[in-house]
């Protein structure tokens, strides 16, 4: 349970969560050891690196991104497209205030990322609602997520 709790509050990282299996949602839930690192695909594929990132995990990027700043952060700055769909509705795993600024902290702040395109996506009715923290922030209450998508500006010439 501790491990569990330590995924609430945003204190241990992505495999002790996983491992505690806090990561159940109605998906059903995540065996740990099925999962793979984003370093460990793209050195299975054979690739250096990556020109477009899309992250779509049904809650689960909350924790994914933790694991990618703390792994990965040499691959990400590579990168020059980030796609995500965050999910804020308790029901998908939503986030803590902490990883919900961490995650923007990370792309916007450490890898000099610009936020490109915004979009609601109510999601299915039952998981139209919003974290109690971002609700109180004025985030719309009837949705489930937002897909973002990020890009890393070319450097002056």
């Amino acid at each position: 349970m501790a491990a569990a709790q330590s995924l609430k509050t945003g204190a241990q990282g992505f495999n002790v969560a996983h491992a505690a299996g806090a990561t159940q949602n109605w998906y059903g839930a995540v065996d740990p050891r099925a999962l793979t690192t984003l370093d460990e695909m793209v050195k299975a594929d054979g690739h250096s690196g990556i020109e477009v990132l899309k992250v779509d995990c049904e809650g689960c990027e909350w924790a994914a991104f933790e694991q990618m700043a703390r792994d990965s952060p040499g691959l990400l700055a590579r990168t020059s497209v980030v796609t995500v769909e965050l999910h804020l509705s308790p029901s998908l795993i939503a986030p803590t205030p902490e990883q919900f600024v961490a995650l923007f902290d990370f792309l916007v702040e450490k890898l000099g990322m610009k936020l490109w395109y915004l979009r609601n996506n109510p999601g299915f009715k039952r998981d139209r609602q919003v974290v109690d923290f971002l609700a109180k922030q004025g985030a719309k209450p009837d949705q489930c997520c937002y897909e973002l998508a990020f890009y890393r500006p070319p450097p002056a010439v």
